[in-house]
């Protein structure tokens, strides 16, 4: 298995299905995460899921991609 310990992921689509999934296997694997997709309820209840590491990090970001300043929006939360 890859370990991201220390890697950061910034997932599109997380709210649900696939982007979810993608989000709890890499939180396993030790990656900080950035969350974005339109649902910010739904994301807020992707990183409730994830658990508590207190060596990893977890946000998320309501934001619809198909809108010019999604990605200002996504890179605010990069800083």
């Amino acid at each position: 298995m890859i370990k991201f310990t220390g890697k950061n992921a910034l997932i599109t689509g997380a709210s649900r299905g696939l982007g979810a999934e993608i989000a709890n296997q890499l939180w396993r694997q030790g990656a900080n995460l950035l969350l974005a997709a339109r649902d910010a309820k739904a994301l807020e209840t992707v990183v409730k899921n994830l658990g508590h590491r207190p060596e990893q990090q977890a946000y998320f970001v309501s934001t619809d991609l198909t809108h010019e300043n999604s990605t200002d929006i996504i890179t605010d939360h990069l800083d």
